[in-house]
């Protein structure tokens, strides 16, 4: 299982405490879950995560819910039909997600870098007095 950011992990909590707050439990429910269970790593900690990476994994977490459903359904399911649907559905999810992170190049914060490109990055450390 990948890991996500310290931070996104402390804004995931107080959007759940939010939830709570406010009532809705089925967002309360599942960002619960994802707090209890998703393994976390440090701001600064190198990570490299292409867009291939998350296309794959976005796939692989459907067709996880594909074979639910024909579990749910006690059916065979045609592995060819059910991966055009896949990534038909990865597709739109992904653009759909683009725009809610704003994001208009698609481009990852954690792809690896390009042959010739020089990765700088900035950290800026406040301490109070």
């Amino acid at each position: 299982m990948r890991t996500i950011k310290k931070n996104l992990i402390n804004r995931l909590k107080a959007q759940l405490k939010e939830a709570k707050i406010q009532g809705l439990s089925k967002i309360a429910s599942h960002l619960d879950n994802i707090v209890k269970n998703q393994p976390i790593r440090d701001n600064t900690e190198s990570y490299t995560y292409s867009k291939d990476d998350f296309k794959k994994d976005v796939e692989g977490s459907l067709w996880k819910a594909a074979i639910r459903a024909a579990d749910f359904y006690d059916c065979n399911i045609d592995a060819a039909k059910t991966q055009e649907v896949i990534e038909s559905l990865a597709s739109d999810f992904i653009k759909e997600m683009m725009n809610i992170a704003g994001s208009d190049s698609g481009v990852g914060a954690f792809e690896p870098n390009v042959p010739g490109e020089i990765s700088k990055r900035v950290e800026i450390e406040i301490t109070e007095d």
